[in-house]
């Protein structure tokens, strides 16, 4: 059924006057700029490693002539005489496209802050403003050997559109009513690739979408994954390869940390250095090869970093975080073990990272890939390194690893194919339930780790890193 619009009939002298008159006047006119309203989405907040800075990124569906961010002080800190936040400062960034229909994505780095300190802020442009959010920055490092400020913040990997619900409920609630200071995502966003091409930039923004009760508030930190470097179709290939989307949606310190666009980076939150890795490119026998998949020399980028942050006195804890896992029992998807010996992927990982990782002290190796979660005990070269019990890693000589896959996604949870003999370095499997881990460190000598099951929040694995 065709529908009618009630519209006047003009003719004669008048109609002739409507079509002589300039079109540009109207137009400008409007309040809003040429293409009318044009509200940011997708707001999400990144660390740069400098307790004075925020990066704000967000999403419009058309290129806008500016992108500010609007920072303001609570009342209550700028002037207690007035109920209305106070303008401290604006900035701006820049804006970006892989393929106009997607959307166009801003960023701009916040500078100039109060370390501690909490701030509202709106970004957007003339042609549209979001509401004003909040969020609070990084204490400084303390001084070497002083007691360093707690950091609290979750982890956890292969969060997909489907799948995800109640994690994502979960994940939300705990930040509302928790001291989170921020969250690192191994790899896996949406599983575009795992859907028509039609639905590739769908699964993004749904992504997006399902995180803005946590995005606006606490940084959202980025590790790339699998799905992440295609799309999956020919019909969306010739723009989505080479980890375009990833590397353009989000806004990772790699320039701070002369990193690779979001495939490498690092940054400092009060006592610990957290590092990400490509475990998809870059390294000799890596998943992607090939033009279009080398970004640079990570190898050596990552031992020049391992080996500052080692040095300084001021990082009591080095965290790497990246998708694939070099050591699991599982044995499937391109990774698993064979009498406790890593095979496929995971034997190319450890031949590229595992000397770096103990050479230089990485006290966790953290990643998904493997739709389960599974806690491993501090390894070097297939043994433990040192006797543990299950709760408490003393003082540990070597890196402990944590698989933690299992945020929900459509592909489901890994159930099958574990090894009915788990290995000596195997300390806890679990692959019924998907959830999230919260990771506390006090100052210099402990960190705490807790998997939740995401249902009901209930602690399923906890184990401490006690130096």
């Amino acid at each position: 059924m065709t529908r009618s619009h009630p519209l006047p009939i003009l003719c004669g002298p008048l109609l002739l006057v409507l079509l002589l008159l300039p079109c540009a006047p109207l137009v400008s006119a409007h309040p809003f700029g040429p293409y009318g309203y044009i509200p940011p989405r997708a707001i999400h907040l990144a660390l740069t490693g400098d307790p004075t800075e925020m990066v704000v990124s967000w999403q419009t569906s058309i290129p806008t002539n500016e992108s500010v961010v609007k920072v303001f002080k609570a009342a209550s800190d700028a002037d207690p005489s007035s109920s209305a936040p106070l303008l401290v400062a604006s900035f701006s960034g820049n804006q970006s496209t892989y393929l106009l229909s997607a959307g166009i994505f801003h960023n701009v780095k916040v500078t100039g802050l109060e370390p501690s300190s909490t701030y509202e802020y709106s970004c957007g442009s003339a042609s549209g403003w979001t509401p004003n959010f909040s969020f609070k920055t990084a204490a400084k490092p303390a001084l070497a050997n002083a007691t360093h400020p707690a950091s609290r913040f979750i982890m956890y990997g292969d969060m997909g559109i489907t799948g995800s619900a109640q994690t994502v409920r979960a994940v939300s609630d705990r930040v509302a009513s928790d001291d989170i200071h921020f969250i690192y995502h191994a790899g896996d966003y949406g599983y575009g690739d795992d859907r028509a091409a039609v639905f590739y930039e769908m699964s993004w923004d749904v992504f997006f979408d399902h995180m803005q009760e946590v995005m606006p508030f606490i940084p959202y930190m980025a590790a790339v994954g699998n799905h992440e470097t295609q799309c999956g179709s020919d019909d969306c290939e010739y723009y989505a390869s080479n980890c375009t989307v990833f590397n353009t949606r989000f806004r990772m310190p790699s320039a701070e940390s002369g990193g690779a666009e979001n495939m490498w980076f690092s940054w400092d939150y009060h006592n610990i250095h957290f590092v990400s890795i490509s475990t998809e490119t870059d390294y000799p026998n890596a998943p992607k090869q090939g033009p279009g998949y080398h970004f640079g020399d990570q190898l050596s980028w990552l031992e020049a970093d391992l080996k500052k942050a080692d040095e300084n006195n001021l990082v009591d804890w080095i965290i790497v975080v990246g998708h694939r896992p070099m050591y699991t029992s599982f044995n499937g998807d391109g990774t698993g073990e064979r009498d406790g010996v890593p095979i496929d992927s995971g034997a190319d990982m450890q031949a590229a990272f595992e000397e770096l990782f103990h050479n230089y002290h990485v006290d966790l190796y953290m990643d998904g890939h493997i739709h389960a979660y599974e806690r491993n005990y501090p390894i070097y070269n297939n043994t433990v390194c040192g006797s543990f019990t299950r709760e408490e890693y003393f003082r540990p000589a070597c890196t402990a690893y944590v698989i933690a896959g299992a945020a929900g996604n459509t592909e489901g949870h890994y159930r099958t194919d574990w090894d009915p003999n788990p290995p000596a370095w195997s300390a806890f499997i679990y692959d019924k339930d998907f959830g999230y881990a919260v990771v506390s460190v006090s100052g210099y000598s402990e960190l705490l780790w807790e998997w939740r099951r995401a249902t009901d929040d209930k602690v399923m694995d906890t184990f401490k890193i006690v130096k």
